[in-house]
């Protein structure tokens, strides 16, 4: 049954019906030359075939299509036949319909195919051999070669032997390779990474300056340090290296990098460094290698290696000037001790001399000519006596009293004489430090320090000029302590005398403190007034030191150690003039019988009972013995067997009234340390004039109560 419609309108139902028997299919499989069966899941409705053939039919197909409701394909390939099963609703019923097909004409028909596909294959395959063939020749060939240099780049930088195995065709093989290559070049690479940044490690770690020069002198690197060195400028790369360094438009002539360019050898020098400014104030040491080619042997640039050495140059100039400041230390204190040796025998000898012709001016009428010759001699004796002191106070052994000194007031009250001295055409000019702190030294002494470098100071002016005097405090600090051998850092009072004569040269100014070197005419000076300076300032524990250049003058500056604590200052020291004898008894003990003979006869002259005794153990026996009282041992300081000291600590411990006056030459003895009086000793230093042993007699006799000396330190000395 079917509806009959017209477009969408339904008029009626056109019912059709057949006889599903074996003649139904026949018909159905006639007209489509194929086997047709109508079959429920378990046997056959309607069949095209006589039943003599047997059933073809596989119900378990026929029950999977009717369960599954789907169509199901079967071909067998031995029976040539397909079969297929499909499912057919028949009114309400559900049946199978089996179409079975004869596939032996297509069988054949895929057969010729086959073969006419098979043919052009193989014609195809033939040709693509071919092809491939020489294409393979083509390509392999210039992979072959590519594997060998691939494995001759593997065995050049690889460390350990590489071989590759080949597997496969070529191209698997130059895989291989090329792998490998890329490892070991990966490899090598990381490696000369490695180095790079090892190498640039060390050249960024060096503080000394390092570059890399080309030969047209162009700078190609430098390290961090040498950048630091000139950050002033934007980049040195690329850079002219004299421009740089050396602040030049043109090439130095020549320097270390040409130099090393030229003869293709190290080189080395010492220079100045510019700074920004182009000021060439530190020094550098430069050492310059070659770098070459390591195949052609060709210089390709220079490395330049710049040390600054600027510390280490002052450090060895410092010290070359000490050691020179100590050869002429140690030639100075040779000279002193000489000098004080023969000043102390000499005195000795000076002391009769002079004591003698007093005694014989005293005798002789004035208007004698007796007496004008006693007289001559006295003033030469009195002119060798002023030249012993000279030396005595370069050698440091003449007997100073020190007191607290203000160096304005000194100059101040010398300052008339010293115009005098210096002539009218020399302009003096004195500037006076303001709050001029005090210094421990002796007045006197400060005296002949001024005028000897006035008189100086004349003598290098002899057509006029300007002198100045300056004072001023001042504080020494340890680096000019380091530079100026025997001070010690601290506060300082400072006297400058400056004049604008004919200055001195290096040899001139390294010989000027000697003994009797001038470069005065002869008969024009002694060549003892700076030596006597230098020996006083020494004594006086200060520093003297002189600048000066020819034709620009000569400054000597002393600085004495300044006083810590407030005292009233002196000013100088001047002696009182009263002469005056006495009836006492005095013990005079001399080794030299000469000048215990003259001084002996100065006493009696003068009134005083005198007991003449050669060494210390004579003077206890009579100290001992005498029945009457002894006023005051006169007893020379050094002597054999026992020194004066020691006589004196004995005699008065014994005799407490008993005073006590020291003579001496020089004073290198335990009573004078470094030649300054122990407070309340009394002291004359030989050689001495009448009037001055007389005056000290007195005052030593007339002071109240007695002071014993201390007690020798060490022992004793044996010479005179």
């Amino acid at each position: 049954m079917a509806p009959v419609a017209a477009g969408r309108e339904v008029y009626g139902v056109l019912i059709l019906a057949t006889n599903l028997n074996h003649n139904f299919a026949r018909k159905i499989a006639k007209a489509t030359n194929t086997s047709i069966f109508l079959t429920t899941m378990t046997k056959v409705l309607a069949s095209s075939q006589p039943p003599e053939q047997g059933l073809q039919v596989d119900f378990d197909k026929v029950q999977q299509s009717l369960l599954e409701k789907r169509s199901i394909f079967q071909n067998d390939y031995q029976t040539q036949r397909s079969v297929m099963y499909t499912p057919l609703k028949v009114v309400d019923e559900i049946l199978c319909l089996v179409i079975s097909s004869d596939t032996s004409g297509i069988s054949g028909l895929l057969r010729q195919k086959r073969t006419q596909l098979l043919t052009s294959f193989l014609v195809i395959l033939m040709a693509t051999v071919v092809l491939g063939a020489s294409l393979t020749f083509a390509i392999t060939k210039p992979m072959r070669r590519l594997q060998t240099r691939a494995q001759e780049v593997i065995k050049e930088f690889s460390p350990k032997d590489l071989p590759i195995q080949p597997r496969g065709n070529e191209i698997h093989t130059l895989t291989q390779a090329f792998d490998l290559m890329l490892a070991v070049i990966k490899k090598h690479i990381e490696e000369l990474r490695e180095a790079e940044r090892f190498q640039a490690s060390i050249f960024a770690s060096i503080k000394d300056g390092i570059s890399i020069i080309g030969p047209d002198l162009t700078i190609i690197q430098v390290n961090p340090t040498l950048e630091n060195w000139f950050a002033h400028y934007s980049s040195l790369i690329g850079q002219k290296c004299y421009q740089v360094y050396r602040g030049r438009e043109e090439p130095c002539d020549p320097c270390p990098v040409q130099r090393t360019f030229q003869t293709g050898k190290s080189d080395y020098e010492i220079m100045t460094r510019a700074d920004k400014d182009g000021e060439f104030n530190d020094w550098v040491e430069i050492y310059t290698f070659p770098m070459k080619d390591p195949v052609s042997g060709k210089l390709t640039g220079v490395i330049e290696y710049v040390r600054e050495i600027t510390e280490r140059r002052r450090t060895e100039e410092a010290l070359k000037e000490k050691e020179e400041q100590l050869r002429q230390a140690q030639k100075m204190e040779a000279i002193g001790r000489l000098a004080g040796g023969v000043a102390h025998d000499f005195n000795n000898i000076l002391t009769a001399v002079s004591g003698y012709s007093e005694l014989l001016l005293m005798q002789l009428p004035p208007e004698s000519q007796e007496h004008l010759e006693v007289q001559e001699i006295h003033k030469a004796a009195a002119r060798a006596a002023s030249l012993t002191r000279q030396l005595l106070a370069f050698s440091r052994k003449q007997v100073i009293q020190p007191r607290p000194l203000n160096l304005n007031e000194a100059i101040s009250s010398l300052e008339g004489m010293l115009r005098r001295l210096i002539g009218e055409d020399i302009d003096l000019a004195v500037s006076p430090g303001e709050g001029l702190g005090l210094v421990l030294a002796d007045a006197g002494q400060m005296e002949q320090v001024i005028v000897n470098l006035a008189l100086n100071a004349r003598d290098a002016m002899p057509r006029g000029g300007k002198l100045t005097l300056e004072t001023a405090n001042v504080d020494l600090d340890s680096s000019y302590a380091r530079t100026h051998l025997d001070v010690e850092p601290g506060p300082y009072v400072m006297l400058a005398v400056s004049d604008s004569g004919q200055g001195m040269d290096a040899e001139v100014r390294s010989r000027i403190f000697e003994p009797f070197f001038t470069t005065k005419e002869l008969g024009k000076g002694t060549g003892l007034g700076l030596s006597m300076i230098y020996g006083i300032v020494k004594q006086n524990r200060g520093h003297i030191w002189v600048y000066s250049e020819p034709g620009q003058g000569t400054t000597f500056k002393i600085y004495l150690p300044r006083m810590q604590q407030p005292v009233e200052a002196d000013g100088l020291h001047l002696r009182p003039a009263v002469l005056a004898g006495g009836r006492e008894t005095v013990l005079l003990v001399e080794d030299d019988e000469v000048v215990r003979r003259v001084v002996g006869k100065m006493l009696q002259r003068q009134g005083y009972q005198v007991l003449e005794v050669a060494d210390g153990r004579e003077a206890l026996e009579t100290s001992d013995t005498h029945p009457e009282p002894i006023h005051l041992i006169l007893t020379d300081v050094v002597m054999p067997g026992m020194s004066g000291p020691e006589l004196a600590v004995r005699v008065t411990q014994k005799y407490p009234e008993i005073k006590v006056l020291f003579m001496s030459g020089h004073t290198e003895n335990t009573i004078v340390q470094h030649g300054v009086l122990e407070p309340g000793v009394d002291f004359i230093q030989k050689p001495f004039k009448y009037d001055d042993l007389m005056r000290r007699v007195r005052e030593v006799l007339d002071r109240p109560g007695a002071v014993a000396p201390g007690r020798p330190s060490e022992k004793p000395k044996t010479e005179n």
